[in-house]
């Protein structure tokens, strides 16, 4: 964020002390909200229904509070988790870095706290997604029906569902994404969900969100600057352009660790390198050329293959976007040439494949400009401008 940003009653949301903290899951920065790390998607809460209390289930150091808080600046958010030490360390950041932004942190299972309690929520957000996988407790029903008993009657859930990246199908079983959506489609009647790399955030709903309440409230997004004005503006095309899933049958789902999932995208991984090469190939694309991680970082080829791709249809498109945004976040600057595509390529973008350019590209690329692990390109500026123009001309 520019050092000379109006002073507003948005910095509750921001840091006056530099702050920069990385760990495996958890990515904050003090001069901005959204940096590329899940879950910033539940900043959707704020859109979906009118909001007076909410319930975050899942801690950890806190990255979500403020994601939340964007749309919603004077709502109570209850925090809880199991693990006290982390819950301490996350109230002590937020008393030094963000004190005007208080939450209550309870420190209990977070099943145990949804049958305790009798108060309900408006919003409740589950991000119980870890390191090392998923908790058993996310595939039982008896969970879900918990979270459902603490809504209030237009209440809205989201969840943070990690698993497989959208290139590979997460849809097709088995896949952590596809056994949760089955488990959670027999008690909410239909479920979308917004893309971010390996993350999905499902969104469950008793009934549709008004659309011009949503676009009401959304015009708060206007009150921020730079990426985080960006992200939060195309935040309702990405909620009006999201996949819905009605019931989908059950599946017995294996234990989802982080190794079950890596060997299962290895499985996959050979499919997606064809489909690669058999539209590479006519381009006069060697196969050396169009190993995964060479193409990503070709800004010749890259943005050639990736053109053809959309043309096709073909969902191998989705890799070298997410792959592009993940390498950025390592600080590689050869992935750079995507953002500056996306620009220059918007129109033919938004007449072509308007769906992909609202789920899948606009994100990422933002999602590169706004983590501040990534190298510094010359485009963002013209990305955030033409990001929040694109947004006025769809909202129409």
């Amino acid at each position: 964020m520019p050092a000379t940003r109006p002073r507003s009653a948005l910095d509750v949301l921001y840091s006056e002390s530099p702050l920069v903290l990385s760990t495996s899951n958890t990515l904050i920065a003090g001069d901005r909200v959204f940096t590329g790390a899940q879950p910033d998607d539940f900043a959707a809460a704020g859109l979906l229904t009118t909001v007076d209390s909410v319930c975050l289930i899942g801690l950890a150091f806190g990255a979500a509070i403020r994601t939340i808080t964007s749309f919603l600046p004077d709502v109570p958010i209850t925090a809880v988790d199991i693990d006290g030490v982390t819950g301490s360390i996350c109230q002590n950041l937020y008393q030094r870095y963000f004190p005007r932004l208080p939450f209550e942190f309870v420190h209990q299972d977070g099943l145990a706290y949804l049958r305790a309690g009798t108060e309900r929520f408006d919003v409740i957000c589950v991000d119980l997604y870890l390191p090392e996988g998923y908790p058993d407790l996310l595939f039982q029903q008896e969970f879900w029906l918990a979270v459902r008993d603490r809504l209030t009657a237009r209440g809205v859930v989201l969840v943070n569902a990690g698993g497989l990246p959208t290139h590979l199908r997460p849809l097709d079983p088995p896949s952590p994404q596809h056994t949760l959506l089955s488990v959670l489609t027999q008690l909410w009647p239909s479920a979308r969900y917004l893309v971010n790399k390996r993350n999905w955030t499902i969104i469950l709903e008793s009934e549709p969100a008004d659309a011009t309440a949503t676009a009401a409230r959304s015009l708060r997004a206007g009150q921020f600057t730079g990426p985080d004005k960006a992200i939060m503006s195309l935040l309702p095309s990405r909620l009006r352009h999201a996949p819905v899933t009605g019931p989908i049958p059950g599946a017995e789902p294996p234990s989802f660790t982080r190794r079950w999932i890596d060997a299962e995208i290895d499985r996959r991984w050979p499919n997606l390198v064809a489909a690669l090469r058999a539209t590479a190939t006519p381009l006069g694309i060697s196969n050396r050329q169009s190993r995964p991680a060479d193409i990503v970082a070709d800004p010749e080829n890259g943005p050639k293959l990736l053109r053809a791709l959309l043309t096709e249809g073909n969902p191998a498109a989705d890799f070298l976007a997410t792959a592009a945004s993940s390498l950025a976040m390592m600080r590689q600057p050869a992935v750079g040439w995507f953002g500056q595509w996306i620009v220059d390529e918007l129109d033919w973008l938004a007449e072509t494949t308007p769906t992909w350019l609202v789920t899948i590209g606009l994100p990422q690329a933002l999602a590169m400009s706004a983590c501040p692990l990534s190298p510094e390109w010359p485009w963002t500026d013209r990305l955030v401008d033409s990001t929040v123009q694109y947004v006025e001309t769809d909202r129409r």
